[in-house]
């Protein structure tokens, strides 16, 4: 399984972004990606970590794969946001606003 992150602009709004993160591949019962943390750091400093409460993993219990953060700049320029999940490498990409 891999990390796709993304963004797109929010509009009417110059600074705010929409950040989207997916998990592709894999099975969806992964026992390891099950009830993982998530981690959004927005490349100005801020960051949020976020701990899901879960029940007890059994078989056929399956984890998100989809997750959105809208996030508002202070100021123009480039960001290096990043995204990781749990035990997962960390998606980086550069986020640019005017």
């Amino acid at each position: 399984a891999t990390t796709k992150l993304n963004f797109e602009p929010v509009a009417g709004s110059p600074l705010t972004v929409l950040l989207i993160a997916d998990i592709v591949g894999g099975a969806d019962d992964d026992q390891d990606l099950y009830c993982q943390g998530v981690t959004w750091d927005f490349g100005d400093g801020n960051q949020i970590a976020m701990m899901p409460g879960c029940i007890m993993f059994t078989k056929g219990s399956s984890f998100n794969r989809h997750w959105e953060e809208t996030y508002t700049y202070e100021k123009p320029g480039a960001y290096p946001v990043s995204f990781t999940y749990g035990p997962m490498a960390t998606a980086s990409i550069q986020v640019t606003v005017k």
